[in-house]
């Protein structure tokens, strides 16, 4: 976060000089104004970017053999360009999958920006279409039946 903070600075004050410059090349025929929107619009510029760029540098820094399974798309009135391309808030990411016998135990992993993720552990019935959460003495939840299609089974049972 604090890295964002300084880029989204650095990147308003180089704007700004920009600006800055084209108005002293063009003699100063260009309004004053022009020096603080151009900062300001640098900002906003850089903060988007780095709004949709982080979930694929996150699934780039994920360790081999973790799957996203979800992705957590939203739109805001007060982001309107959400509603052009919606924004990545969240993913779901299932890893350390281990095969025991017909079931699978693997991490469901959530990943929100500006959170720290949250780990669950599952254990998946690939033949019984059936995921229950894992308990720390070995046994788990009661089962819950998913369709054929659902990603957890789906990313779990490719092994």
């Amino acid at each position: 976060m604090l890295f964002d903070l300084i880029a989204t600075i650095v990147f308003g004050v180089g704007m700004g000089g920009i600006a800055y410059g084209l108005r002293k090349l063009s003699k100063e025929q260009l309004p004053s104004w022009i020096v603080p929107a151009f900062a300001g619009l640098g900002m906003i510029g850089v903060s988007i970017y780095n709004e949709y760029t982080w979930a694929a540098s996150t699934e780039a820094q994920l360790p081999a053999g973790a799957v996203v399974v979800d992705r957590a798309e939203t739109t805001a009135f007060y982001k309107p360009w959400t509603y052009l391309k919606p924004q990545v808030e969240g993913l779901l990411v299932l890893s350390d999958i281990v095969v025991d016998g017909r079931e699978r135990d693997a991490s469901l992993i959530r990943v929100m920006r500006w959170q720290p993720a949250q780990a669950v552990q599952l254990r998946i019935d690939c033949e019984g279409r059936q995921i229950a959460r894992a308990l720390a003495d070995g046994g788990h939840e009661a089962w819950q039946t998913v369709e054929t299609g659902d990603p957890f089974l789906a990313a779990a049972c490719q092994m």
